[in-house]
This record gives structure tokens, C-alpha cells and sequence, in this order.
């Protein structure tokens, strides 16, 4: 699968708006960069993709907390401190 993307002006977007969703929807493109200035400025994709990305998105900040987790594991010593221990040595060291 390639990706077609599409660069158009403020100008030529807004002009040509009902076409670029004809195109983004059909799948003919993926992406439309809209320039300012000969700069991109912002990005129009289909609502599937814009789904599918923030799905990814998700995914990657589930990873991170699952790669966090694994090394908080393995770093464990085994050693428990409950509340009351964890008061005292505060109040031993104030």
C-alpha cells in the first residue's frame, strides 16, 4: 500500500474543499497538507485514518505503561515497607 499524499494553499483548499473529500473518502489520497506560506499548516486525512491513528496512538501509551511495569519488576528488591514505617522514619528524620 503506497501513500498518496496531496499539498494544496489555504486558497485552493477552501475553493476545492468538496473535491479533497471526495478524494480523502475514496481513498484516492491519504493526507492533505494544507500550506501557509509555503509551510505546512495542517493536515486533512479521512475520518478512518484520523480513528486509526489515534488508535495507535493508545496503543503506544499502553506499551509504555506495560514497559514501565516490566521494569519497575525487575528492579524489585522484595522489600515491603507498610504505612506506619514509612510515617515513623519521616518523623525520625524531621
Amino acid at each position: 500500500m503506497s501513500i498518496m499524499d496531496e499539498f494544496a494553499g489555504i486558497t485552493e483548499a477552501k475553493s476545492a474543499l468538496p473535491g479533497v473529500l471526495t478524494r480523502l473518502e475514496s481513498g484516492s489520497v491519504d493526507h492533505v497538507f494544507v500550506m501557509r506560506n509555503n509551510k505546512p499548516a495542517a493536515v486533512l486525512s479521512a475520518v478512518d485514518e484520523y480513528q486509526h491513528l489515534r488508535s495507535l496512538s493508545a496503543l503506544r501509551e499502553h506499551l509504555e505503561d506495560a514497559q514501565m511495569i516490566h521494569e519497575a519488576i525487575r528492579a524489585d528488591d522484595g522489600v515491603r515497607h507498610n504505612l506506619d514505617d514509612a510515617l515513623a522514619d519521616s518523623q525520625e528524620r524531621t
